[in-house]
Parts: C-alpha cells; sequence; structure tokens
C-alpha cells in the first residue's frame, strides 16, 4: 500500500506541479514588471510550460530564465 506522503504518491505529483505553476507565475510576474519584457517573458512561460506537460523538464526557475534570455532579443522587438 503506498503512503498518501510518498514522493511517487499521485497526491504528491500533484501537489509537486501545482507548486511548480506557483512558482512560473511568480516568476512570469516578476519579469513583467518593466512592461518592455512582457514578450520574452510569455514565450519563456509557454516553453516552461509546454516542457513541464510533455515531462521533459525538470525545475522551473532555470529553464525560465534561459529561454528568457533565449527569447530576450525578439520578444522586446516583437512587443
Amino acid at each position: 500500500m503506498q503512503s498518501v506522503f510518498s514522493p511517487d504518491s499521485k497526491v504528491m505529483r500533484a501537489l509537486s506541479r501545482v507548486f511548480d505553476l506557483m512558482v512560473l507565475n511568480c516568476l512570469f510576474l516578476l519579469c513583467c514588471l518593466p512592461v518592455v519584457t512582457v514578450g520574452p517573458a510569455s514565450a519563456a512561460m509557454y516553453t516552461v510550460c509546454f516542457r513541464l506537460g510533455t515531462d521533459r523538464e525538470e525545475g522551473v526557475v532555470r529553464p525560465f530564465f534561459r529561454a528568457f534570455r533565449e527569447n530576450l532579443r525578439q520578444g522586446v522587438i516583437a512587443w
């Protein structure tokens, strides 16, 4: 019988995913404070959400800032 508080239980995996999304939302809001960077922040958030949905990414902070840096120039020009 699997415990509810085991890291591999469905409840803990769901709570972990919710926490990751909350952190991702805070990072998005933090990077949107200068209005000029809304485009790159949106692209980075979309990239990380897509990778989290396909289970290709572990963690949120480092991939978010990597995607933000990659999209900064194009996103500011497009925005």
